[in-house]
C-alpha cells in the first residue's frame, strides 16, 4: 500500500503585516503630476503609527507628512479575509476624505501581491503593491 498523500498546509495570513505594527519615520518620494509625462518628484518626511485591531485581523496605519509639495495625513485599513485568506487594503487621506478601492491580495513566500483598479485625472489604472510586509 502507498504511503498516504500529505497535503499543504494552508497559509494563514491573519499576521503578515505585524511587522508594520509600532511607530515609524517616513521619508516618501512622490510624483504630483502621474500620467501627464512629467518626471517631477517631490519628497516628504514625516511620522506614523500602525495599530494592531481584532487581533491582528485588521490593522490602522496613520502617516503625517511634509514637504515642498504639501502636507498629507493619510491612512490604510487592512482587513483580513480568513475565509479567502486575503487582505483588503483602503487607502484614505485628509485631501479627498474617502476610502479608494481596496487593493486585493494575499502573501506566498514572504512576498505579498494586491490588484486593484483606480481612476488618475479620468484615466482607469491598474494599481499593484508587491513586497514585503
Amino acid at each position: 500500500m502507498p504511503p498516504p498523500t500529505l497535503l499543504p498546509t494552508l497559509h494563514d495570513g491573519a499576521h503578515d503585516f505585524d511587522p508594520l505594527l509600532g511607530n515609524f519615520t517616513y521619508h516618501l518620494r512622490r510624483m504630483p503630476h502621474p500620467l501627464t509625462g512629467s518626471t517631477e518628484w517631490t519628497d516628504l518626511n514625516g511620522t506614523g503609527t500602525c495599530y494592531k485591531v481584532w487581533g491582528g485581523r485588521a490593522q490602522l496605519d496613520t502617516i503625517e507628512v511634509d514637504g515642498a509639495s504639501g502636507h498629507i495625513e493619510g491612512l490604510t485599513l487592512r482587513l483580513y479575509d480568513p475565509s479567502s485568506r486575503q487582505w483588503r487594503l483602503y487607502w484614505a487621506n485628509n485631501r479627498i476624505g474617502r476610502l479608494d478601492p481596496p487593493q486585493i491580495g494575499a502573501f506566498h513566500e514572504g512576498r505579498g501581491d494586491f490588484y486593484t483598479t483606480d481612476t488618475i485625472s479620468g484615466k482607469t489604472i491598474l494599481v499593484r503593491y508587491d513586497g514585503p510586509a
